[in-house]
């Protein structure tokens, strides 16, 4: 079964090698450098704004393993509070699920 759940410190640390692997399929589709210290600098400022509280991470979890995850900040547009999404990533195989 699928469990959706806040990312923490914890978990971030617990799947940076699936959040890595994820954000650089996200970079690589997008035609963005991939390089194993942009990976390392944007897995880091993550960590960060958790952090700090300036962004909200939530995961998709089937066992202990991490199938995707959205990264969002919130932002004030027109006055109104509005989410932000930075990364989406799920893993291909949970694409249609």
């Amino acid at each position: 079964m699928i469990e959706i759940q806040l990312v923490d410190i914890e978990i971030a640390k617990k799947h940076k090698s699936d959040i890595t692997e994820y954000l650089g399929q996200v970079l690589n589709i997008n035609g963005i450098l991939n390089q194993e210290e942009d990976l390392e600098r944007i897995y880091n400022n993550m960590i960060n704004y958790i952090e700090d509280g300036t962004a909200i991470i939530v995961g998709a979890f089937e066992g202990s393993k991490m199938l995707g995850f959205i990264w969002t900040y919130i932002i004030l547009v027109n006055n109104e509070q509005r989410f932000h999404i930075k990364y989406l990533k799920k893993k291909k195989k949970y694409r249609n699920s």
